[in-house]
């Protein structure tokens, strides 16, 4: 094998002893032959498969052999003959190829009612055998998304698990990845763009496992229908205790203006005299209906969804004198009808999205130390808590 393959697929055997290439495109031509690398001579050797047959092609996605040495094979872009001149297509197919007995049995083979898409390299097995991830992607376009995708090995029926990663694909040297870490359990996404055959620009990305549809994070931020009045009682029990807490600051403060120079004393009655109803910019009123105002003075409450304003909640009231909450009872509060193991990426979402709004307001910052989530000292110091409207 002396041509040249771009997009084509790589994989070792179960024992990591031998390693496999299959298909790629070169010299205006598509190919479906194996190749095993023999060490002893630097040479690639063609390996000859019974049964099913899969079409010249490259850009399809690969798994690595599993414990029984099954290899699986998923969709791509060529034709059956191999010649580029025919033309392509784009296929969406899936073959389990074993390394052992050198067989093929093509499992299924879907039409997706969607703009045409390939697979990225590197298929991610579920650990439960029955789905495979795949970072699929419009490869005609030059400036195109990369995304997560879900199939079901039983049948090809998918689902589309991931926001968009941007990228741009105008060279065919470009090449994307995709990995998982165990150890972290996260998806890892490797992008190189080529600009020039000899400059290009890497990017990783990483998505926390299990991946989550949109409509089931947007599901996930709906008021249940039931099971919430006790969390309405002790997110209400809270509520009281912060009304209390944030009474003995305001006292407290009085206390501290009476020593004050005098002018001083008339700014602080200035500041006093104010309605609460008054924007001001880095203000969040508690009391009446929810109101966020950002450094700017805009009026951002909009973006506290039911659940996200739970969330702030919930960690405010807890950070008296740097408390915190702990993750795990936040899952079990904002979503007690779900395990906690599975409310890790719905979570994990719903504290960016809160982290995101309120860096937009000074004086108040989400940490996490020690397993905790808090709003941080400075929001409960007596002149920032004063100066948020928190009450």
């Amino acid at each position: 094998m002396k041509e040249q393959r771009h997009h084509h697929n790589v994989f070792f055997d179960k024992d990591q002893n031998n390693f496999y290439l299959f298909g790629g495109y070169g010299s205006f031509s598509y190919h479906k032959d194996f190749y095993k690398y023999i060490e002893a001579t630097d040479t690639w050797q063609k390996i000859e498969f019974r049964g099913d047959t899969i079409s010249p092609r490259f850009f399809a996605g690969s798994s690595q052999a599993d414990e029984h040495n099954n290899v699986y094979i998923f969709g791509g872009y060529g034709n059956q003959s191999g010649n580029q001149i025919v033309g392509g297509k784009h296929y969406y197919d899936l073959y389990r190829v074993n390394l052992t007995d050198r067989t093929i049995k093509k499992c299924w083979e879907i039409n997706p009612g969607e703009e045409p898409f390939v697979s990225a390299n590197n298929l991610i097995i579920s650990k439960d055998k029955k789905y495979f991830y795949a970072l699929c992607y419009p490869h005609e376009k030059p400036k195109t998304n990369l995304r997560l995708y879900k199939f079901s090995i039983a049948d090809g029926s998918y689902e589309i698990v991931s926001g968009t990663i941007p990228v741009t694909s105008e060279r065919i040297e470009s090449d994307f990845n995709l990995f998982y870490d165990t150890r972290q359990d996260q998806f890892i996404c490797t992008a190189q763009e080529f600009v020039s055959p000899a400059q290009s620009a890497v990017r990783i990305y990483t998505l926390t496992a299990p991946p989550v549809s949109q409509q089931a994070y947007l599901n996930s931020q709906k008021p249940e229908s039931s099971g919430y009045n006790n969390l309405y009682r002790y997110l209400g029990g809270l509520l009281l205790f912060g009304l209390a807490v944030f009474a003995w600051f305001r006292i407290r403060k009085r206390k501290l203006n009476a020593i004050n120079e005098t002018s001083e004393n008339e700014n602080a009655d200035v500041m006093e005299k104010k309605p609460k109803t008054e924007k001001k910019p880095n203000a969040i009123y508690l009391l009446g209906e929810f109101t966020a105002y950002n450094k700017a003075g805009k009026d951002i409450s909009y973006l506290f969804s039911p659940k996200i304003k739970q969330l702030f909640i919930l960690i405010l009231l807890n950070s008296k004198n740097g408390q915190g909450v702990v993750s795990k009872r936040i899952s079990s509060i904002l979503w007690p009808d779900k395990e906690v193991a599975k409310t890790k990426n719905i979570k994990g979402v719903t504290i960016n999205h809160l982290r995101n709004i309120i860096a937009d307001i000074e004086g108040i910052e989400l940490t996490f130390l020690n397993n905790k989530y808090n709003h941080g000292e400075t929001m409960l110091s007596n002149p920032v808590y004063d100066r948020h409207c928190l009450g």
